[in-house]
């Protein structure tokens, strides 16, 4: 079954922070294709060389960049656009907001921060707990700027 758009903004989010939380607070590029395993459902791309699948292609280029320019102006990450030579690459870093979401102890975790069981769902793959997890540190750092303003 494919997933839908927020599953799979989900876990976009969470490979994305966990990229950007590792690197912190250096600048690092992103690229659609480092993360295309996570925009196409397996279904679509088995047995299909990416390179061959236009339509496809498309999408997940277009679902990527959508994606972080929504992170970007929500204030989740800062980026200083696209590298010279390569405009499919992003140059960015965390916000103060999504850091601080990141460096949660939410009392479900253990103990754990939730940028380093974010970047453990990342290395280990698996997919549906990335996506709870980024959902997880959107939530934290929604509730923090709003009880800025309460």
């Amino acid at each position: 079954m494919s997933d839908n758009n927020i599953q799979k903004f989900d876990r976009l989010t969470g490979a994305i922070f966990a990229k950007l939380y590792a690197a912190f607070p250096v600048h690092v590029p992103l690229t659609h294709e480092e993360f295309r395993y996570l925009l196409l459902p397996e279904e679509e791309i088995e047995g299909l060389h990416f390179s061959e699948s236009g339509e496809l292609k498309q999408r997940s280029i277009e679902f990527f960049f959508s994606s972080i320019e929504w992170l970007t102006v929500s204030g989740y990450i800062i980026h200083k656009g696209s590298t010279p030579g390569n405009p499919h690459t992003y140059q960015c870093v965390l916000s103060a907001k999504a850091l601080e979401a990141l460096k949660s102890t939410p009392s479900n975790l253990g103990g754990d921060t939730l940028g380093s069981k974010i970047a453990d769902a990342a290395k280990a793959g698996t997919k549906s707990v990335l996506g709870e997890l980024s959902s997880q540190a959107l939530g934290i750092a929604l509730s923090a700027l709003t009880s800025q303003f309460h």
